[in-house]
C-alpha cells in the first residue's frame, strides 16, 4: 500500500483513501498488487504426497460410481495447482479413475488470474483439439495411401487378368486353326482313302474279266 501511496505522492492514508473513493480503477489495481500470484506445478510435494496418502483413500472410500468425487480449490490463481491435484488424484485412481466420475471447481477472487487461466484453458484446449486433428488427418492420410495402394494393387491385378484374357484367346485362335487343319487332313486322308479303294476294285474287275 504504501508503494501505491508513493506512486501517486500521498502523504496519508486518508488521503489515499479517498484517492480509491475518486479512482475505482485503483482499487482493482490494489488489489491486484495484494494479492500473491504465486503458483507452480506440485509446487508442495509434502502436501501432494499427504493428499495421496490420507486425503485420496478418505474421500474414494466406498465410493459409487454413480457419486462423483468434488474437489473445490480456492485461490487457484492460474491453475497449475488445480491440474497438479487432478494428475495426482487420476495417479492415485489408477484404472478406477476410468469409472469413477470426477469434478473439480477451481475459483480465485482475482479477475486477472481467472481470466489468465480461461485463456490458458482456452488454448490447452485448441492445442488438444489441433492435435487430435493432427492425428485424425494422419490417420485419413494413411488411408488414403492405403486405399491408393490397394487401387494400384487392383490395377496390376486387372491388368493381369487382362494379359491373361488376351493369352487364352490367342490360344483358342491357335486351337480353332489346329482343328481346321485336322479337318482338311482328315478330308484328304478320306479322299485318298476313296481314291485307292476304287483302284483295288477296278483292278480286280478288270482281272475277272480277263479271265
Amino acid at each position: 500500500m504504501q508503494r501505491r501511496m508513493l506512486l501517486y505522492k500521498l502523504e496519508s492514508l486518508e488521503a489515499y483513501a479517498q484517492y480509491l473513493l475518486e479512482h475505482p480503477a485503483e482499487v482493482k489495481a490494489l488489489y491486484e498488487e495484494i494479492l500473491i500470484h504465486v503458483t507452480s506445478f506440485f509446487r508442495d510435494l509434502e502436501v501432494f504426497q499427504h493428499l495421496k496418502e490420507q486425503v485420496f483413500p478418505t474421500i474414494t472410500q466406498n465410493k459409487s460410481a454413480e457419486v462423483p468425487i468434488r474437489i473445490w480449490v480456492a485461490g487457484c490463481s492460474t491453475g497449475e495447482e488445480v491440474y497438479s491435484i487432478a494428475i495426482c488424484l487420476l495417479e492415485y485412481l489408477g484404472d478406477r479413475g476410468r469409472s469413477l466420475p470426477i469434478q473439480i471447481f477451481a475459483t480465485d477472487i482475482s479477475e486477472a488470474a481467472i481470466a489468465n487461466q480461461e485463456k490458458t484453458m482456452a488454448q490447452a484446449h485448441l492445442q488438444a483439439v489441433i492435435e487430435e486433428q493432427d492425428n485424425l488427418n494422419q490417420d485419413l492420410r494413411v488411408a488414403n495411401e492405403e486405399i491408393i495402394s490397394s487401387n494400384e494393387e487392383l490395377q496390376s491385378i486387372n491388368e493381369e487378368l487382362e494379359t491373361a484374357k488376351e493369352e487364352i484367346q490367342a490360344t483358342n485362335e491357335e486351337l480353332i486353326t489346329t482343328v481346321e487343319e485336322l479337318r482338311t487332313r482328315n478330308l484328304d486322308l478320306q479322299q485318298v482313302n476313296n481314291d485307292v479303294t476304287n483302284f483295288w476294285t477296278l483292278d480286280k474287275e478288270e482281272k475277272w474279266f480277263a479271265t
